[in-house]
């Protein structure tokens, strides 16, 4: 009967070390997706801000674009409406 409980003792220490380490694993592993987490979270928080800085440039290039749009307008009125082939230079 001794030699029974002790067998059962090992089997329980065996199992209680393998169920420790594999919980050690899994701390370390949930440990460094958080970091992953954060590291994302971080370059994600970056790119917003650069989207939102392209986002501002594309609408003052588009308001550049309009007012040449505009320029080009007002010079288009004042050309005559008919050119002969002499008057381009090429």
């Amino acid at each position: 009967m001794c030699l029974l409980i002790r067998t059962l003792q090992e089997q329980a220490d065996r199992a209680l070390a393998n169920s420790q380490g594999q919980l050690h694993q899994s701390e370390m592993d949930l440990r460094n997706y958080q970091e992953r987490v954060k590291l994302l979270e971080k370059d994600r928080a970056e790119l917003d801000t650069e989207v939102a800085r392209l986002k501002d440039e594309i609408s003052i290039s588009r308001g550049t674009l309009a007012q040449i749009d505009q320029e080009k307008d007002g010079l288009l009125v004042g050309m005559p409406l008919y050119f002969s082939v002499n008057d381009y230079y090429y």
